[in-house]
């Protein structure tokens, strides 16, 4: 056993890229042309990174009915050029230390990546371990791009829908990436009427990744999670939805960038839609 956990562990260490980069490597890098520094905030105009670009993350969505969907692969292609993001760029992506600003950096990584864009990553504490220690590099002019970018995106197999979940189950090791009472159904949200969790589902919530400053957790700790808690193999059909594609995508980002496990994939429409299927017109048996 502890044979295949190291094997696992070499596996995690040479895949996983630097999804979370630290302050004083990003420090290092400020000044290389070829990085670009994405602010999510709201805060942008009172003070940001210097040399950070300010990008509203609801521009890449839309609503389909109930679900939110990414906009056009020529509509993201336009606006990560507009930003000044080439193939050969590094991002990095960060907002401030609030639920909607992980969310929103998350979810921008992940358009990127599913888009087959993988040099990205998220700055490990936001903007408040970058001002602590750098206050000198911070700006209240709103920057942009040095020059237009000229990205082209590939679109990757990295999302799932209900059919596909519902065909393969038996198959896939299911994440819940919504707290534990939601998992549970001992707390249920009110545009959501099934109690509990998809059949066979793991709870493993975003938000117990993370230290008080919004750091992410040491990396022995993650392993312990996923390799020992989780159980989680590198050969793993891994599925990970939450409530929303807001609810799963952090979750989905650390499993797939940090951690490594490149057979992860998010149930985008998350459990909105697996509602609407299981107590309207189409009733999959998954309990």
């Amino acid at each position: 056993m502890k044979k295949l956990i190291l094997l696992v562990l070499i596996f995690l260490h040479t895949y996983a890229n630097d999804a979370f980069i630290k302050k004083n490597e990003l420090r290092e890098i400020i000044y290389d042309k070829n990085l670009v520094i994405i602010d999510v905030s709201e805060s942008y105009k009172k003070s940001h990174i210097f040399g950070a670009v300010s990008f509203n993350v609801s521009k890449i969505l839309e609503l389909d009915g109930s679900y939110f969907t990414k906009v056009s692969l020529s509509r993201i292609e336009a606006y990560m050029s507009d930003l000044g993001i080439d193939n050969d760029s590094k991002v990095v992506i960060y907002g401030r230390n609030t639920d909607a600003d992980i969310k929103n950096s998350s979810y921008l990584a992940y358009i990127l990546i599913s888009n087959g864009f993988q040099n990205v990553s998220l700055l490990d504490g936001g903007y408040m371990s970058w001002v602590f220690e750098y206050d000198l590099l911070v700006n209240k002019v709103d920057s942009e791009a040095d020059d237009e970018g000229n990205i082209k995106l590939i679109p990757q197999n990295i999302s799932v829908d209900a059919k596909y979940i519902k065909d393969n189950i038996p198959n896939l090791t299911l994440i819940d990436a919504r707290e534990a009472p939601y998992y549970f159904g001992t707390k249920m949200v009110k545009n959501i009427n099934m109690q509990g969790h998809i059949q066979n589902a793991k709870s493993s919530s975003y938000k117990d990744k993370f230290l008080k400053d919004g750091t992410i957790r040491p990396d022995d700790e993650l392993e312990d999670i996923y390799l020992n808690g989780l159980e989680l193999n590198k050969d793993d059909e891994i599925v990970v939805y939450g409530e929303s594609v807001y609810d799963a995508v952090v979750e989905w980002y650390i499993i797939y960038q940090k951690m490594g496990f490149k057979n992860a994939k998010l149930y985008e429409k998350s459990l909105l839609e697996y509602d609407a299927l299981k107590y309207k017109s189409i009733r999959f048996k998954w309990e």
